[in-house]
């Protein structure tokens, strides 16, 4: 269990400064849009996957960690369902703050999750 997570939270790290720095460049300039959404498309395949592979360890992890690691895929499962949900029925562009939230998200839960990981790595 160590080593799986210390090589999760090292790898974390090293996707998430990309993107953070993408982030912030794009609060300055809109044009670079798609560069975020490609890393934030690579941060999502890694965290997802690492959260699954965590999910192996669920009896090992304390409490607290727990409820975070079933909120979080909770929280991911219900954000791809509403996503499908909206694009179904053709809702998805209505508004600007319906488009912010669905862009929005995705970037809580990558905090929430690298949260998760260095909470999981302190306890090892």
């Amino acid at each position: 269990m160590g080593i799986n997570i210390s090589i999760m939270t090292w790898i974390n790290r090293v996707l998430m400064v990309p993107f953070i720095i993408s982030l912030l460049i794009l609060l300055m300039y809109s044009n670079y849009i798609f560069y975020s959404m490609y890393i934030a498309f690579a941060v999502c395949c890694f965290q997802v996957f690492s959260s699954l592979l965590t999910s192996f360890y669920f009896k090992r992890i304390d409490k607290n960690t727990r409820k975070f690691l079933f909120t979080y895929i909770l929280s991911v499962v219900f954000y791809f369902f509403i996503w499908f949900i909206l694009d179904y029925f053709k809702l998805n562009n209505i508004e600007e703050l319906i488009i912010f939230l669905l862009f929005g998200i995705p970037v809580i839960l990558s905090l929430l999750w690298t949260f998760i990981l260095e909470s999981l790595k302190k306890q090892i």
